[in-house]
This record gives C-alpha cells, sequence and structure tokens, in this order.
C-alpha cells in the first residue's frame, strides 16, 4: 500500500480497502450511462475445497440483512459452479431498481431506486457439487463464504472461494452471521453498520481473497496526523490458526458425502456456544444436525465457542482430521488451547510531531490500555518514556501520532462523548501537571488543563453527561465538568475525593447513571472499590464538590484490578497474580443498589484457567466478561504438557460460567490455572493489559509493558459493543449491543 496522507470518513475505509483488494484481472466493468452508479460489470471467482475444484456447486448472492444481527438476507442471483469451479454473476444497470429482482437468474442490479439501502453490502455463499473432481456424487456439507463489500463495488471483485476465505470472513464477521438461516446480517444503528463495515476491513488483513491464501503479514503505511512524516505499521496476522482451520473444514469438504468419518468428527467436537453468549442470545440451534449441518455452520461454532466448551477430548478430535498432506500451509504444529484468532500490529518508525515535544520512541511504543472510538479506530496513549498519542484504523492503519514527549508516561486515554480524546501526563509543565484534550475531528492539542503541583494523574474516564474524571498517584479524585464541549470547561479542575496518598488507582469508569467506579490495588488493602456518586448531602464526610464516596470491601475483592461496567452489573477480577488459584483467579460480581449506594459482592464459582495476575477487564454487548492475564499460566490443558506459551485473555458469562478453557479434571498442574485464550509470541511478548472491545466485536489488548511495541487483536471474539464507552453510559447500552 503507497503512502498516503489519512483522512477520515465513517464507513469509507474499510468498503474502499476492500475493494481495492478483491480487484482482480478477470473482472470486467463498463460504465452505465444510463446511471453512472452502477456498472455492468461481471463478479467471478473460483470456488476450491481444498487445492481440488468444487464443479456443481450453487453459489448465491445476497444482500446483507438489516434487521439486526444475523437478520435475513436477500437473495439476488444464483448460479453454478462448472469446469475448474468457475462461476460468475453479471451485475446490469437497471435505472431505478429498488430490491432484488423478482426472478433469481445469474444477473443482478443494485437497486438505486431504494430511499432505505440504496447500495447495500453484498455476500457470496456456496453450498454442495463435487468436491474430489471425481464425479463421484455431491456432498452437502460442503460450504463456504465470503463477504465482498457494496453492491455498487461487487463487481470488480474477483474471488478464490475456498476454506481460508471462509475463515477470514466467519471469524471478522461471526457476530453478524446467523447458523440457522445462514445469513449475515447488522442491526438498523449507524454503529452496527459500522461494525460490519470495519470488519470487511478484518478480512483483508487476514487474508488474499483473490488468490485464497492466509497472509503472514501486511504492511500499512500513511503520514498519520500530527506527524510530519510517514509511519509503518505491520500487521500479522495469526496464519498459523486461519490455516488450522481451514485445514479442519477441507478435511470433510473434501471427501464424498456429508455422512463420512471425518464430517461426523467434525460435526460432532465442533461444540455449539450457549446462545446467551452470543449476539444473538435467543437463537435455537436444535435444527442443526448431522444430517443438514454444513462446514460454514461448524466454524461459526468453532469461533464462538473458541474452547469446544472446555473439552480436551473435542478439542484434540478436530485437529486430528488434520495430516502433514493438508491444503493450507503452515499451521501450528501442536493442538491449540481455542479455536480464536489473532492479529498482531507493530511498528518501527517514529514520528517528528507537529503538536508537542518529539521523542525517539516508536509508533505503538507502552500501549497498555486501547481505548475505542464512535468509528472504531482505537486510540493509545504510551506509558513509555518517550511518550506520544497514537490512533490506528480499524484495519491497523496509522492515523494519528501526536504529543509525543509531552504525554510522556501518560495515563490510558479516555475519549469523551463528543470523541475528544483526553491524556494525562507523568511530566510537569509550566509548574503543573496536567490533562490534555485532542480534539479529534480537527485533529489538535484544543486545549491544556492543570491538575496541580503534586497531581500526577494515573488514570482518566469520562461519562455521558461530558464530564471528564481523573485520579491521582497522590489517591485524589478529580473532575473536568462539561469538558466534552468545545472550548473551556465550565470549571476547572475540581477536587471529588481524597481518598488517601497510599491509595493505588489504574482503572476506572462511569456508569449510564454517571456514578464513578474506582479500584484501589493498594497492596496495603487490597480489597477495595470506591463509587463516587452525585450528592446533596453536603454534611456527609466523604462529600466533596457535589459527590460522596461510597466503599466497597469484601473478602471476594482481592487486588481488584480492573473494572468494567455492564448492565446492572459491575465487574473486575482479583488480579494479585502471587497466591493460590482459589484467591488470585476469582472474578468479582458486583451488585450496586443505586438508592443506597452499596453493594453486594460475589466471586464467580469458576476458577477460570488462565486467570493469573489481572490487569484489566472488559464488558461485551452480551454482558460476557474479558479479561487481560499478565502473568498467564504455561501449560496447555490440551496436550497436558508446557508450552511456555501465554494466556491473554479470559473470559467468563454474565451467569458466571466460564467460556474460555478450563481443565476437565480441574486440578493439577494443567488444571484451572492454566487455561484461557492462548497466542504465541508476537502477540503476547510479556503480558496483556487493558482489553478494548470494539463495535465488531474485536478485542484489542495492550502489553503490559511501556517498552513493547505493539497491540493484539482477537478477531470477533467479542459480542460488540457501542463506543466510546461514555457514548454507550449516555445511551444506556453499557453491556449492550449498538
Amino acid at each position: 500500500m503507497s503512502v498516503m496522507k489519512m483522512t477520515r470518513g465513517p464507513l469509507a475505509l474499510g468498503a474502499a480497502s476492500l475493494a481495492l483488494l478483491l480487484s482482480g484481472c478477470g473482472a470486467t466493468t463498463t460504465t452505465s450511462t444510463a446511471n453512472p452508479f452502477v456498472t455492468t460489470a461481471t463478479l467471478s471467482g473460483k470456488l476450491h475445497g481444498g487445492n481440488q475444484p468444487v464443479v456443481g456447486a450453487t453459489v448465491s448472492l445476497y444482500a446483507v440483512g438489516t434487521t439486526g444481527y444475523g437478520s435475513a438476507a436477500t437473495l439476488y442471483a444464483q448460479t453454478t459452479t462448472v469446469a475448474y469451479g468457475s462461476f460468475s454473476f453479471n451485475q446490469t444497470a437497471i435505472t431505478g431498481a429498488t430490491g432484488a429482482p423478482s426472478s433469481i437468474t445469474s444477473s443482478y442490479a443494485c437497486p438505486t431506486g431504494s430511499t432505505t439501502n440504496p447500495d447495500p453490502q453484498m455476500y457470496l455463499i456456496a453450498k454442495g457439487g463435487e468436491t474430489q473432481g471425481t464425479g463421484n456424487g455431491n456432498n452437502s456439507a460442503a460450504a463456504f463464504i465470503i463477504a465482498i463489500g457494496k453492491c455498487s463495488t461487487a463487481a470488480s471483485a474477483n474471488v478464490d472461494m475456498n476454506e481460508v476465505t471462509s475463515v477470514a470472513t466467519m471469524a471478522a464477521l461471526q457476530q453478524y452471521f446467523n447458523p440457522v438461516t445462514e445469513s449475515l446480517g447488522y442491526a438498523s444503528s449507524t454503529q452496527s453498520q459500522q461494525g460490519y463495515v470495519n470488519g470487511l476491513a478484518a478480512i483483508t488483513n487476514l487474508a488474499d481473497v483473490t488468490a485464497g491464501t492466509a497472509k503472514t503479514s501486511v504492511t500499512l503505511s500513511a503520514t498519520p496526523t500530527g506527524s510530519t512524516n510517514a509511519v509503518t505499521v505491520t500487521a500479522t496476522p495469526e496464519f498459523n490458526q486461519v490455516n488450522l482451520l481451514a485445514n479442519i473444514l477441507a478435511a470433510c469438504v473434501n471427501t464424498t458425502s456429508n455422512t463420512s468419518t471425518n464430517c461426523g468428527t467434525l460435526f460432532t467436537n465442533a461444540v455449539a456456544p450457549s446462545a446467551s453468549v452470543t449476539s444473538q442470545p435467543s437463537a435455537d440451534y436444535s435444527s442443526i444436525n448431522a444430517t443438514n449441518e454444513d462446514v460454514v455452520q461448524a466454524l461459526y461454532f468453532m469461533l464462538t465457542n473458541p474452547a469446544a466448551g472446555g473439552s480436551a477430548s473435542s478439542m484434540n478430535a478436530l485437529y486430528a482430521l488434520v495430516n502433514a498432506q493438508a491444503p493450507f500451509q503452515p499451521y501450528y504444529t501442536t493442538a491449540p488451547t481455542d479455536w480464536t484468532v489473532a492479529i498482531s500490529y507493530a511498528s518501527a518508525s517514529t514520528c517528528t510531531v507537529s503538536s508537542g515535544t518529539t521523542s525517539t520512541q516508536k509508533f505503538l511504543t507502552g500501549v497498555n490500555a486501547p481505548a475505542i472510538d464512535a468509528q472504531g479506530n482505537v486510540w493509545a496513549a504510551s506509558v513509555g518514556t518517550g511518550g506520544g498519542l497514537f490512533e490506528i484504523s480499524p484495519n491497523g492503519t496509522p492515523l494519528t501520532c501526536a504529543l509525543g514527549a509531552t504525554v510522556k508516561g501518560t495515563s490510558p486515554a479516555a475519549i469523551d462523548i463528543n470523541g475528544n480524546v483526553w491524556v494525562g501526563s507523568t511530566v510537569a509543565a509550566n509548574s503543573s501537571y496536567n490533562l490534555y484534550k485532542w480534539n479529534s475531528m480537527n485533529s489538535a492539542l484544543e486545549s491544556t488543563w492543570p491538575i496541580g503541583s503534586t497531581a500526577v494523574p494515573s488514570t482518566l474516564a469520562t461519562d455521558g453527561n461530558g464530564n471528564v474524571f481523573y485520579a491521582t498517584t497522590g489517591g485524589v479524585v478529580g473532575e473536568l465538568v462539561s469538558a466534552a464541549t468545545s472550548g473551556a470547561p465550565v470549571t476547572a479542575a475540581q477536587t471529588l475525593a481524597s481518598l488517601g496518598s497510599s491509595r493505588t488507582f489504574y482503572f476506572m469508569q462511569a456508569d449510564a447513571s454517571g456514578n464513578l467506579w474506582i479500584p484501589d490495588v493498594t497492596a496495603s488493602n487490597p480489597s477495595s472499590i470506591f463509587e463516587l456518586f452525585s450528592s446533596t448531602n453536603t454534611s456527609g464526610s466523604t462529600y466533596e464538590n457535589g459527590y460522596e464516596t461510597s466503599t466497597i470491601s469484601s473478602s471476594n475483592l482481592y487486588f481488584p484490578y480492573g473494572i468494567a461496567v455492564g448492565q446492572n452489573m459491575v465487574y473486575s477480577s482479583n488480579g494479585a497474580g502471587s497466591g493460590s488459584p482459589g484467591v488470585s483467579y476469582r472474578w468479582s460480581f458486583i451488585t450496586p443498589d443505586s438508592s443506597t449506594h452499596t453493594a453486594s459482592v460475589t466471586t464467580s464459582s469458576v476458577e477460570l484457567g488462565g486467570n493469573y495476575s489481572v490487569r484489566g477487564v472488559a464488558v461485551d454487548g452480551a454482558n460476557n466478561v474479558w479479561q487481560a492475564n499478565n502473568n498467564p499460566g504455561t501449560g496447555n490443558w490440551v496436550t497436558g504438557t508446557s508450552t511456555g506459551i501465554g494466556y491473554g485473555l479470559a473470559e467468563i458469562s454474565a451467569a458466571g460460567n466460564a467460556i474460555s478453557a478450563t481443565s476437565a479434571s480441574g486440578t493439577g498442574a494443567y488444571g484451572t490455572n492454566t487455561g484461557g485464550f492462548q497466542k504465541p509470541s508476537p502477540f503476547f511478548s510479556i503480558g496483556a493489559r487493558g482489553p478494548a472491545i470494539d463495535s465488531t466485536g474485536n478485542v484489542w489488548v495492550g502489553q503490559n509493558s511501556a517498552s513493547a511495541a505493539n497491540i493484539t487483536e482477537y478477531i470477533g471474539a467479542a459480542v460488540p459493543v457501542m463506543t466510546p464507552l461514555a457514548a454507550a453510559a449516555q445511551s444506556n447500552l453499557l453491556g449492550q449491543k449498538p
């Protein structure tokens, strides 16, 4: 990709990138003079099961549903693969077309006359066919899927539909897929559509959709805002995992019947998730069984229940379907503990900043706690000695590199309801420590706010009312009132609570009522979470400047390192990492009382694997809780051996049930202390910290280091959320889908 100056557009990036990468020499295009919005062209491709062409398969072109996650898609055209697995669709220009044709053929027209969805997102799904080129019959279990972008650009596509491109599509868009109807669909909200489009960009980071191969790396270069020079980010997808998943599917596809032994093994061991933890909690999978299941449905089950329900036998059975001559190379040579797919984003570039003090620190270095804006762009303030405010697009393209050493060793970034990005600095300027407001729309430093000569900021949060909160290393919690609005805040920084100089605050979050939740991880007092709430009780000893403090202490809280607000619940994880599994690995569920501002604290009965030295938690759109692990175990619960591979993430449902892997026995060296979502280097070279979830369902995780120069994305693994968190609080959508 050539170096370019980046501009912002809420829905343009994913679609434009996809159209560029999908186009190939097999596509022909003629502009229609009657209606220049639509072209007359050919959407072409080929269908492969492994390396074998699939002949006689039915290929269908659909418009993505728009009434909900996995909502009903609309069939536009249909054809059959011929020699060498080839197929094509003819796009015609019909002025005033409003939707799908009344009779389904291999030709289609984009609905230029539609007022509700004039340029729908499209995808292809192929089913059946002779999968070994032997003429020995139709394999009804063979199925493939690929998303191809907007209708107006679909005819520029020349695709290879195979298991790799199916894995890339399903991983990126799994939260939008309904396995019962096998349809892709998003909700009517702008952010749900945004999340879908951002997912398209992830597909092109995982696979070359024209060649049908997994990508080993992608180079993304641009001159980001705030920098005077170009920056390059290298995206390294987990290609071994993509190929492994593709090979497992191919083991079933490349048989002559859905009743083959390989297909039976796949369908038995690709265990469906509990619908309650997915984007479609009312789904009923009972209609899918061994007689009618296909590999696309099995792939969905593997990705949405990535540890096969914690069954080592199922994980091993699926891995055993792959042999040394498998069609997609290379793949993992040891059975993984989960089926999630990750991408690492790293950079060796430095930038000369036009606003702030330039440092020699590399782009994306010291990213501990990423934050997501309304467009799905990822922001991070570096905790490294060189400082810096960084932003990348949903596919990893560098967008902002600003401030540099001005925000040296900064606290995590926070995004307000208007999209402004706030950071603090551990470096005093003009006799004060400061908070800095970066206006992302104007791409400029808008204001600097002093908070005191001893008030070193340690964490930040924003609420749904436009207020910005900060905590300091001296145990002070303060506020900038209405700071999200343009110009100066209504008042200067004011103190809300003085909780003691021994307190240590690294994370905090506001709920939908504007209450602020702050966990204390001080070693001498490892069991407290504070709630700050608006109050008129001016006589109270814990009252300051309109807020009162409630202290929540419980034996169930032990180093509550991280806080996340969901629906009617606040979550924390015990993060000391030095005690026994029964002490250090638990989840705490805090049920607040909005009238008395007290809370009951309970602990999950499941001692999740990998929950060791927790460094941050997040809640997704189904109220599932995700935690980052800094010092995870190294045992592989599937193989029962030590691998030296860390477990970056673990997940639990709102009901307190493990979604991440756990040992079948629950004891021993490879028991409850070694499960979780496991990734090798370069994904977590030091340890994970500060997870954040976007509107696609990707989980972004920082490194627990001031020197590591990369950020990790788990593709589509979580249920989508509204971003930024302040906007979710404003709309009362914390812990819910947008």
